[in-house]
């Protein structure tokens, strides 16, 4: 299996400074329904207006080329 670590930081400055609930990515686009795959907590839980968030993604299947991954 081949697979690649997506790391980011998060933050809700913009919406009044609430904790973080969850964190999702996107493969190229943002769904139309606004689901997409969870992404873990790099401290173990979303508990602040700032997280580090990170996803170990299995690639083994995508064809080459370049993708784009939004958080």
């Amino acid at each position: 299996m081949a697979t690649v670590t997506l790391t980011a930081n998060v933050d809700d400055s913009t919406t009044g400074g609430s904790d973080i609930a969850e964190a999702e990515y996107f493969v190229d686009s943002v769904g139309g329904d606004g689901t997409g795959t969870a992404m873990a907590a790099s401290d173990g839980s979303f508990n602040s207006p700032t997280e580090g968030v990170t996803v170990d993604i299995d690639v083994s299947g995508w064809t080459v080329g370049t993708y784009t991954l939004y958080v």
